[in-house]
C-alpha cells in the first residue's frame, strides 16, 4: 500500500516538473511577442523584381480630409542618399522601382518619377520626391502598406523620361506634360523645356484684381524703366474727395503710389508707362482694356490676385522689359477698376479684399 502511494506521488512530481519546464521555455516567447507586436505581413519577392537585391516596405498615409482614389498620383519623400552611401543605388536612381503588392500572388511594377531637390542628385539628396499612381482607394485617416521600394540592381536599364511621365497618367487619361515649379528641372515631354521665373504670372480663374493702397507706406517699386517716358496711364478708384492733379515722373526710380513723401490711398489698376506721346489733345478716358505696345516700358496689370509663387512679392511686368514691381504694403483686391460698367466683372467688389483667389491653384 505504501509502495503504491509513493509511486503515485513520484508520478505527480514528474508531471509537475515537466509542466514547469514547459512554462519556463514558453515564457521568453510570450515575452518577445508582447514586447514586439506582429508587424504588417510583407509580401513575397515577385518574379519581376528577381534582379533586385534590396527593398523597403512603405506605408502610405491619407490625412487629406477626403478619399484618395485609385489612379491618383501619390508622392513620397525618400532618403536616396542613405542607400546610395551603402552602395545600393545608382546616382540617377535608374535602379529604383515602386511595386504594388496587395497579396502573395499579385504584384505590379508601377511607373514612377524621381525628383531630387534643385542642386542635388539621388546620390546626395535626403528628400528625393518619388511620384507614382495609387492602385487602390485610401480613405481619409487610413493607411496602405502594400507598396514597396526596390533598389540595389547594378544591371538595371536606364529609366526613360517617357516612362516617368506615365506616373502622372490618371487612368485612361494620358499625361502629356509635367513641369515641376522649382525653376531648374527639365520638364517631361511637350518640348521638355525648363520652367523659369520669367514666363509670366500665374493667372487665377475667376475675377481679376486691382491693388489696394492704404495711404500709409504702400507703394510699388519698379526700379529704372528707362529714359524718355512721355505717357503715364493707370486706372484709379478713389474714395477721397480730392486727388493730386499733377505729379512728376522719375523713370530711373519708379515708385508707384509714392510722390515726394506722400502716399496714394485706395485702388489702382493697369499701370502703363510709354516712351511715346499717346494723346495729343483733350480726350475721354477709355474704359477698354489696355494692351502691350512696342513703346511700353512698364505695364503692370495687377492681375495676380495674390502672391505669385514664382515671384514672391512682385507685380509682373507685361512690357517684355522684365521690370517686375516690388510691392510694399499694398494688397490685392478682387475686382477691376475702370472697366465699362456693362461688363459682368466691373468695379470694385467690397468682399474678398485681400488675395481673393478663385479657381485653379498651382
Amino acid at each position: 500500500m505504501g509502495y503504491r502511494r509513493r509511486k503515485s506521488f513520484n508520478k505527480f512530481n514528474k508531471l509537475t516538473f515537466g509542466a514547469a519546464i514547459l512554462v519556463v521555455l514558453l515564457l521568453p516567447t510570450v515575452y518577445f511577442y508582447l514586447k514586439n507586436p506582429r508587424r504588417v505581413k510583407a509580401a513575397p519577392w515577385p518574379q519581376a523584381a528577381g534582379s533586385w537585391l534590396s527593398r523597403k516596405q512603405i506605408t502610405l498615409v491619407n490625412n487629406s480630409g477626403a478619399t484618395l482614389h485609385s489612379n491618383t498620383t501619390y508622392t513620397i519623400t525618400f532618403n536616396t542618399k542613405s542607400i546610395y552611401d551603402q552602395g545600393y543605388l545608382k546616382t540617377n536612381c535608374d535602379d529604383l522601382r515602386v511595386f504594388y503588392q496587395p497579396s502573395d500572388t499579385n504584384s505590379i511594377d508601377l511607373y514612377r518619377h524621381t525628383l531630387p531637390p534643385t542642386g542635388y542628385t539621388c546620390a546626395t539628396s535626403t528628400t528625393t520626391k518619388i511620384s507614382f499612381p495609387l492602385q487602390a482607394d485610401i480613405s481619409n485617416g487610413s493607411t496602405d502598406s502594400n507598396y514597396y521600394i526596390y533598389y540595389n540592381n547594378s544591371s538595371a536599364s536606364v529609366y526613360s523620361d517617357a516612362d516617368a511621365l506615365k506616373a502622372y497618367n490618371v487612368g485612361a487619361k494620358t499625361a502629356t506634360f509635367i513641369a515641376p515649379f522649382n525653376g531648374s528641372t527639365t520638364a517631361l515631354a511637350a518640348g521638355s523645356g525648363t520652367p523659369t521665373t520669367e514666363t509670366g504670372a500665374i493667372r487665377y480663374s475667376g475675377t481679376k484684381s486691382a491693388l489696394k493702397f492704404d495711404g500709409n507706406s504702400d507703394y510699388v517699386n519698379a526700379g529704372d524703366v528707362g529714359n524718355g517716358i512721355k505717357t503715364v496711364e493707370f486706372w484709379v478708384y478713389p474714395n477721397l474727395t480730392s486727388t493730386t492733379a499733377s505729379t512728376s515722373i522719375n523713370a530711373s526710380a519708379v515708385n508707384f503710389g509714392l510722390v515726394s513723401g506722400s502716399y496714394f490711398a485706395d485702388l489702382a489698376d493697369e499701370l502703363r508707362l510709354s516712351n511715346f506721346i499717346l494723346y495729343s489733345a483733350a480726350f475721354t478716358s477709355s474704359t477698354a482694356f489696355l494692351f502691350r505696345m512696342n513703346f511700353s516700358k512698364l505695364f503692370l496689370h495687377f492681375d495676380e490676385n495674390g502672391d505669385d509663387p514664382r515671384n514672391t512679392g512682385k507685380a509682373i511686368d507685361d512690357s517684355n522689359n522684365v521690370n517686375h514691381g516690388t510691392i510694399t504694403g499694398a494688397k490685392y483686391a478682387a475686382g477691376l477698376v475702370g472697366v465699362d460698367t456693362s461688363t459682368p466683372d466691373t468695379g470694385y467688389q467690397f468682399n474678398q479684399t485681400y488675395g481673393g483667389h478663385e479657381g485653379i491653384f498651382i
